[in-house]
């Protein structure tokens, strides 16, 4: 085994105007494909970039304070690391707050914003927008004007328990010597099970933990950090001359491969992820070698403006982009549009470089204020932008409520009694998902609804009938996930055959609602304007003979259980726009005509109609009569707002096909 030997390194402090350039390559990439830019399709490898940059920094600062000091002054550290990034953060955190409720009020989820403000605040919004997106490139994620703040919370994490690792080997050994060994081996260690870890979850489709969660993101940090340990500033009788612009010339190449070769569709990250790491570790360690042509275009003026301005730029570009989408009520703006908003952003970042970020790190109040004074500062602070989100509904819906009845905007917002519950695999057959109402020990009939996000809306419907015909009920619900049956215990579907085959042991009778927000899965574009990626099977055709499979499947299979009633919902009505952001824009009618509607749905309430058919214990709910006039479906129908959003039925709504649907419902629970 070869001993890496640390190299000499007489001034680890020394500022770096190549890395400056490395960082306007980073977010020049990130911007650039965030705004859609041909050619920047793999653009967002500039985060890991910027890890690698992080790293290497923060871990050169660290070793220093040890060499000097013989430990470390975590207070010192984390003050340093409050004044670099809080201001800007809470500056831009306040001015999106401003912007979305002057122009863009009426969110998609506007409680799911305000979650992201508290987790954004206290470093934590990759946890956040890990459990509460799809993934990283899915449609929806375009319209969450914080997202990009899950890279933040992972460095921040980072800065976290990192220099607790530097100080390990000091806190367990006497000898100056044996740290200096140990450091090297103890990060190389971690770094090492970090990306293993990335890897086997990867393969075993942990996309989403890969890409959000810092233990899984730390070897790209980490390979910075060694970076530091092992960067050498003389060649002189070590190294070939030319081994300084080789290894240049090859990270360049190796960063702009990603920007340019992958895209959403590429695995990512794991191993695809080492191009951008190793090659923006090969351009530090060149220019840490010497002076070559690459260090020296990095070192350009106009490189180092970019760099200097990368924070500030990556902090507002994104906000900007995602509130021009909402402006555009969810169709993708004009390429024009798009380079506004960055130009804009850019704007910001200047402006917050000089205003914000620089009077704060070196006006003589703060630089008086002692470290710890400096954190309690920054907490506080986090603190009062995480209150402001408490409040953000409420404030909202003032501003709607200039264009928008203040009766429609609360129905639009009421919520089911289970909801923000019951959405993941491991929710299924736990208390919080059923609601008990029968007091009679010898009622075992019970109500249960199966289906992806649609089967969470229509929950009041079966509630309403278990508080009336005291009947327990169960939501089984996870977005993007149609009601079809699978063999494996391991899946979402698999959990919920497995809970009603267990009430079904226990004496239980059941009956079971099916809906679906049916369409988009067999592959047919929405009528909503919008980038969701729903499950498919294949083509339009393809879909539809296996979506009418599935279902056939899924059938057989719950009457071989001892599920006697099903009642399948069918399509629900679809329009252009959310309700809100239709109704506050007043832009053209809020409302989809029937014709369109019918065509849009007839393949598939064709195919529940055939699958339903010859079994006695499936009928059929049509919500179109209830909910549409003759003509068209208006989004508000008498005072009733129709869909929450673009598509998913109001508590208001479901409570009136409650009503008008008696006979339909009447059978489900029992009547003949």
């Amino acid at each position: 085994m070869v001993r890496m030997k640390p190299l000499a390194q007489p001034a680890p402090h020394t500022y770096r105007p190549d890395i400056d350039g490395l960082r306007a390559i980073a977010i020049s990439s990130v911007v650039a494909y965030h705004a859609g830019l041909p050619g920047f399709s793999g653009g967002f490898v500039g985060v890991d970039v910027f890890f690698v940059i992080s790293g290497f920094l923060i871990t050169r600062l660290l070793i220093k304070e040890i060499e000097e000091t013989g430990g470390l002054s975590f207070s010192k550290f984390y003050s340093r690391r409050f004044k670099r990034l809080m201001p800007a953060f809470l500056a831009m955190m306040l001015g999106t707050l401003i912007l979305i409720l002057w122009f863009t009020p009426g969110l998609e989820d506007s409680d799911k914003f305000i979650a992201s403000i508290k987790w954004s605040a206290i470093g934590l919004a990759n946890l956040f927008f890990k459990r509460n997106t799809g993934g990283y490139f899915d449609g929806p994620s375009e319209e969450m004007p914080l997202l990009h703040l899950w890279s933040l919370s992972v460095e921040e994490q980072f800065y976290f328990f990192w220099p607790l690792l530097l100080m390990i080997p000091i806190w367990f050994s006497k000898g100056r010597t044996v740290v200096k060994k140990a450091t090297p081996v103890l990060l190389c260690g971690v770094t090492l099970i970090s990306f293993l870890s990335a890897l086997i979850s990867m393969k075993h489709k942990g996309e989403s933990d890969a890409f959000y969660l810092m233990p899984y993101r730390a070897w790209e940090l980490g390979i910075g950090g060694l970076l530091s340990l092992f960067s050498a500033p003389k060649v002189s009788g070590k190294l070939p001359e030319g081994t300084a612009s080789l290894l240049s010339v090859a990270g360049l190449g190796s960063i702009f491969y990603g920007v340019i070769a992958y895209s959403h569709q590429t695995p990512f990250p794991g191993i695809t992820a080492l191009a951008p790491v190793l090659g923006t570790a090969a351009l530090i360690l060149g220019g840490a070698l010497s002076t070559n042509p690459v260090s020296k275009l990095l070192s350009n003026q106009v490189f180092i403006k970019i760099g200097v301005l990368s924070y500030g730029w990556y902090l507002w570009h994104w906000p900007l982009l995602a509130l021009l989408k909402i402006w555009n009520l969810g169709s993708t703006p004009s390429p024009f549009s798009r380079g506004i908003a960055v130009l804009a952003a850019l704007l910001l970042a200047e402006i917050s470089l000089r205003w914000i970020e620089t009077p704060f790190r070196l006006e003589s109040f703060w630089k008086s204020l002692s470290p710890r004074r400096t954190i309690m500062m920054g907490i506080s602070l986090s603190v009062l932008v995480g209150l402001i989100g408490f409040r953000f509904v409420a404030i909202e819906d003032r501003f709607i409520s200039r264009h928008v009845d203040d009766g429609i905007i609360k129905k639009v917002r009421e919520h089911t009694s289970l909801n923000g519950k019951c959405f993941t695999k491991s929710e299924v057959g736990s208390p919080t998902c059923s609601l008990q109402f029968s007091k009679n020990p010898a009622q075992t009939r019970e109500l249960a609804i199966w289906g992806d996000s649609h089967a969470c809306s229509y929950f009041p419907m079966i509630e309403a009938l278990g508080e009336t015909h005291s009947i327990n009920v169960t939501q089984y619900c996870q977005g993007q996930t149609p009601p079809f049956y699978s063999g494996s215990e391991d899946t979402f579907e698999g959990s919920v055959f497995k809970d009603l085959k267990k009430k079904l042991r226990e004496g239980k009778k059941i009956s079971l609602v099916l809906v679906a927000r049916w369409v988009p899965y067999s592959n047919k574009k929405p009528i909503a304007l919008e980038t969701h990626q729903f499950p498919n099977f294949g083509s339009e055709s393809q879909s539809l003979i296996e979506m009418k499979s599935r279902l056939a499947e899924t059938l057989q299979q719950l009457k071989a259980i001892g599920v006697d009633r099903v009642l399948i919902i069918l399509p629900y009505p679809e329009f252009k726009y959310r309700t809100l952001r239709c109704l506050f824009r007043n832009t053209e009618a809020c409302e989809t005509r029937l014709d369109e509607i019918r065509d849009y749905q007839a393949p598939l309430v064709t195919l529940l109609n055939e699958v339903a058919k010859d079994d006695s214990f499936v009928r059929l709910l049509d919500p179109m009569p209830v909910v549409c006039n003759t003509h068209s479906c208006p989004q508000v129908l008498d005072g009733i707002p129709i869909t929450s959003d673009s598509n998913h039925p109001t508590v208001a709504a479901v409570k009136r096909i409650t009503e008008a649907k008696g006979t339909e419902l009447g059978w489900l629970i029992g009547a003949p």
